[in-house]
C-alpha cells in the first residue's frame, strides 16, 4: 500500500521539515491535502490544552488554542475514515487525550538530551535505543483512566510526576508504570511517538522507524481489510514494577525538601 502523508496543523518548519524527509526517506508521498492522505502527522511544539483530557492547568503548562482547535478538528476528520494517525512529542500527547487518556503536566529530566527506551517487541522481546527528549510533559494513556492502550516504548527517567495542580509529585513506578515513549491504539490505528526523530539520523529516527513498520503493519492488516473485525488490543507493561536495561533514578533530595515545604 502506498503511503500518502499530511502534516496536519500549525507545521513549523523545523518540525514539518523533518517529519517530511523521514517519510519520504522510506518511500512516502506527502500530500498536501487531508483529503487525499491515508496516514496524518501531527507534530511537535507547544503544550495541548488541559481541558481536551479534563484536568485543571499546571503553572508549567502552556498553550495555542488556535493550533488546539485546528488539530482537534483535523483529528476528527481523519478519525472517521480509513487513515493511520502519528503524533510526534505534542502530536503524541495529542493523540493521547484523544484516545481518552491523560497528560503528566510537568516531568522533570526530559527537557533536552538523549536517553535511553526500552522497546518491547510484538514477540515479547526487549531492545534498548536512545531517543531525543525535549519535553517537560508526557502522555499518561492508562492511568488514572484506562485507554486499552499498547504501551511499547519506556524510560526510567523521571523522579517527578505532577496532574493538573499537583507539584513535585513523586513518580510511583510500582502504582503507574515507567515512562511512557511509545504508544499504540489499535482501535484508531493512532502512534503516539514522545521523542523528535525528525532532528536526528541515528538512532532515534532509527526507531521511530522500527515502530513506524510495526504500526504500518497493523494498519494495512486491519484497515485494508473492510469486513475484518479488530481484536481487542494486547496491554503491553502494566504490571511491570522493573524493566531489564533500565535503571530507576533515585529520588531527587531536592524534591524531598520542596513537599516538606509544601512547594
Amino acid at each position: 500500500m502506498e503511503k500518502l502523508v499530511y502534516v496536519s496543523g500549525e507545521r513549523f518548519a523545523f518540525c514539518r521539515d523533518g517529519c517530511e524527509e523521514m517519510m519520504t526517506d522510506i518511500g512516502a508521498t506527502i500530500v498536501e491535502s487531508i483529503a487525499d492522505a491515508n496516514t496524518v502527522i501531527f507534530t511537535g511544539g507547544e503544550d495541548i490544552s488541559p481541558e481536551l483530557y479534563g484536568d485543571k492547568k499546571h503553572p508549567s503548562t502552556y498553550y495555542n488554542t488556535r493550533r488546539d482547535a485546528l488539530e482537534v478538528s483535523d483529528w476528527k476528520t481523519v478519525n472517521s475514515r480509513k487513515i493511520m494517525k502519528i503524533g510526534i512529542c505534542r502530536g503524541a500527547q495529542l493523540l493521547c487525550a484523544m484516545n481518552g487518556g491523560k497528560l503528566y503536566q510537568d516531568v522533570d529530566r526530559h527537557a533536552g538530551g538523549d536517553h535511553d527506551v526500552l522497546y518491547l517487541t510484538k514477540d515479547g522481546q526487549t531492545q534498548l535505543y536512545s531517543t531525543t527528549s525535549l519535553h517537560h510533559q508526557m502522555m499518561s494513556p492508562n492511568y488514572p483512566v484506562y485507554t486499552d492502550a499498547q504501551e511499547w516504548g519506556y524510560s526510567a527517567r523521571s523522579t517527578h510526576r505532577d496532574f493538573g495542580e499537583d507539584k513535585r509529585r513523586k513518580t510511583d513506578i510500582p502504582r503507574e508504570g515507567f515512562d511512557k515513549e511509545v504508544v499504540w491504539w489499535r482501535h484508531t490505528m493512532s502512534l503516539g511517538f514522545q521523542g523528535h526523530p525528525e532532528f536526528s539520523r541515528g538512532d532515534a529516527r532509527d526507531f521511530f522507524h522500527v515502530c513506524l513498520d510495526r504500526a504500518w503493519k497493523e494498519y494495512e492488516y486491519y484497515y485494508a481489510v473492510t469486513d475484518r473485525n479488530f481484536p481487542k488490543p494486547r496491554q503491553y507493561g502494566r504490571d511491570y514494577d522493573e524493566l531489564p536495561g533500565l535503571d530507576v533514578p533515585e529520588w531527587d533530595a531536592e524534591h524531598e525538601e520542596d513537599e516538606e515545604d509544601g512547594n
